[in-house]
């Protein structure tokens, strides 16, 4: 493994909110980032995404729109 993470391509929809919808094991481990953070489940969200994105640790792949 070389530490990171991989998605497929994907055109998504953004909603007005920002809200997303997570499998119960994503829930589960952002409910432990945060409570061990002392962060809400919002601010650990936002930054383990920003941070992942900013230290390039999202490699993307073809996916259902490049095939």
């Amino acid at each position: 493994m070389d530490g990171k993470i991989y998605l497929p391509r994907r055109k998504i929809a953004r909603n007005s909110q920002g809200t997303i919808k997570l499998t119960p094991e994503a829930m589960d481990a952002l409910v432990e980032a945060a409570e061990e953070s002392g962060l809400s489940v919002r601010q650990a969200a936002s930054m383990i995404i920003t941070q992942a994105v900013q230290n390039n640790l999202i490699e993307y792949g073809a996916g259902e729109d490049d095939e």
